[in-house]
């Protein structure tokens, strides 16, 4: 290689720049594939000039190359041939050499040629094995010139533009040949498809490339194909010495230059990635303050059935002290014992089970909405998790604390498909109600104040039987007695209204600012993790745009 010490310096530059460059992509977690490629580039700066020939399986670039090397060596047909990458090397004939590649093997033949060249045989880009294509594409990255090599008869294919699209990408210089010219019978139909080819060319790979249109079948029998002949003429100024200097140096600075390109794609994306995750949660952030208002307008409902046992015991004990607080009914004032009893029998009745009933079908509503608001978290959170991205640290470490927010969540549903939650909340609920005075162990705390003054209307008629004025004296006291114990149970009746609403209201909100509280804490591990990864992708965004700078230097004193 032609080295002076201009080139020497643009080594030493190129070698840094790939170095830092590496190390760069390293450390932030770049997929396995992209710190390979700029290692790989790296290395390359100490390699022979690669000549790469691609194309589809039937374009005929084993026989190209024998015609191009004047050899028979390398196996032609109608089917795929070649199954690996051969690098063709100049020195003795002998037996292929392996490299640490598998699918890489060395051949040497006896040709001046390629002396400080490795010509690269690669297979072809639509062959029916995949394997084939996945090689040849990760082969390309390392090529300091490509020779495209399409058909004639079939040129242009979709899978070739597909490939012309990837050498653009890591900014190979490409030389193009349409080959099995021989099969097209007129000049028209020539000039048709060379149109053809350069007009799609030049769309997808920015710039018009050298095209050649020849017959390598033509050339091994005649040895004076036109078309071959001026390829070879044009590929021999392209191999010069000084010219593969040049290209030499520029084929680092351009797979340099894609690499910068995918890590700044996949930033771009992990940083969408991250917005959509935010917005995510803002959404279940306002799906958690809906759900409150939810909760509060089915509390009211529910509370609003609740009041219906209270309302039908107001009516039944309104219509036994109306029955019983009569001067007719003296007899039956006089024994407060029985009185207690049917005032328990018709009056207050089954008001502590209704009750209960209704309470119980209050909690199961709550229980059921906190449950489906627990799902669709859940849902939403796989939903997350389900983004395609590419496998790198970034990827890694989402999943891991999207893993750790969903592992959260799924502990809370499961806790409310627990029997003992809806029992927990169902006790609290009916133990403040009972504390309250509201419902009692083994009766009903309403009826108490009544049967109380129950008890004391008959003490009072005893005395009044006694008296001579007794008739008088019942018949002024039973009325005042009876508007007082109606006057009770309507008190009593608001009061437990009252307790109830407040009992149930507080027990609601106390759940509400516990789903409220498990929400905050399942999410900041994530909003943490959000808030460091975007300082991160600002700093390594800054450190791409000197790295760009530092090629783009590079690339201009390279031309120069």
């Amino acid at each position: 290689m032609l080295v002076t010490s201009a080139i020497q310096e643009i080594l030493q530059a190129e070698r840094a720049l790939l170095t830092d460059l590496h190390a760069f992509l390293e450390s932030s977690g770049a997929p396995p594939e992209v710190t390979q490629h700029a290692r790989a580039s790296l290395l390359q700066l100490d390699e022979v000039f690669l000549l790469v020939v691609v194309g589809e399986f039937n374009a005929g670039k084993s026989s190209f190359l024998n015609a191009l090397l004047n050899t028979t060596s390398l196996p032609e047909g109608v089917t795929p041939t070649t199954d690996r990458i051969y690098v063709l090397l100049n020195g003795e004939d002998g037996e292929l050499e392996p490299t640490p590649d598998p699918f890489v093997v060395k051949k040497r033949l006896p040709l001046e040629d390629l002396n400080s060249i490795a010509l690269v045989d690669t297979p072809g880009t639509n062959a029916v094995i995949r394997r084939h294509q996945t090689i040849t594409e990760g082969f390309l990255p390392r090529a300091d010139l490509v020779l495209f090599i399409t058909s004639a008869d079939h040129p242009f294919t979709e899978s070739e533009r597909q490939f012309l699209e990837l050498t653009r990408r890591w900014g190979r210089n490409v030389m193009l040949i349409i080959n099995k010219a021989d099969l097209l019978e007129t000049a028209q139909d020539r000039e048709q498809v060379l149109n053809f080819v350069r007009e799609h060319a030049t769309h997808t790979l920015g710039v018009t490339p050298q095209i050649f249109m020849l017959s390598a079948r033509n050339q091994k029998r005649t040895g004076e194909d036109d078309g071959f002949m001026r390829f070879k003429r044009t590929l021999v100024d392209r191999l010069s010495e000084k010219e593969r200097v040049r290209l030499k140096l520029m084929t680092p600075l351009g797979v340099a230059r894609e690499l910068v390109r995918l890590h700044t794609d996949h930033l771009e994306r992990s940083r969408v990635v991250l917005q959509n995750d935010l917005q995510t949660f803002e959404h279940l952030e306002m799906q958690a303050r809906v759900h409150g208002h939810e909760v509060k307008d089915e509390l009211a409902h529910q509370l609003a059935l609740l009041e219906e046992p209270l309302n039908a015991f107001q009516e039944r004990a309104e219509n036994f002290i109306n029955r019983y607080y009569r001067i007719s009914r003296t007899l039956d004032l006089m024994k407060p014992d029985r009185l207690e009893e049917n005032f328990r029998k018709e009056a207050i009745a089954n008001l502590e089970r209704d009750l209960e009933k209704v309470l119980s079908h209050s909690v199961d509503r709550l229980m059921e909405s906190n449950l489906r608001f627990w799902e669709d978290v859940q849902h939403q959170l796989t939903s997350r998790s389900r983004e395609n991205i590419p496998r790198s640290r970034f990827q890694m470490d989402r999943s891991a604390v999207l893993e750790a927010l969903r592992n959260k969540t799924e502990e809370h549903t499961k806790e409310l498909l627990e029997p003992s939650a809806t029992q927990e909340f169902s006790g609290n609920a009916q133990s403040s109600v009972m504390q309250a005075g509201l419902i009692s162990v083994g009766g009903i705390g309403l009826g108490a104040a009544v049967i109380a003054l129950i008890g004391g209307a008959a003490a009072d008629v005893t005395g009044i039987l006694a008296s001579l004025t007794g008739v008088f004296l019942g018949a002024y006291w039973i009325p005042i007695r009876r508007k007082a114990a109606l006057n009770q149970v309507k008190n009593q009746v608001q009061d437990a209204k009252i307790l109830l609403r407040e009992t149930l209201s507080r027990e609601v909100n106390l759940e509400q600012e516990r789903l409220d509280g498990r929400l905050r804490d399942a999410l900041s591990p994530y909003t943490r993790f959000v808030k460091a990864e975007q300082d991160r992708m600002n700093t390594e965004n800054r450190k791409l745009t000197e790295f760009i700078a530092r090629i783009e230097d590079l690339e201009g004193r390279v031309q120069s």
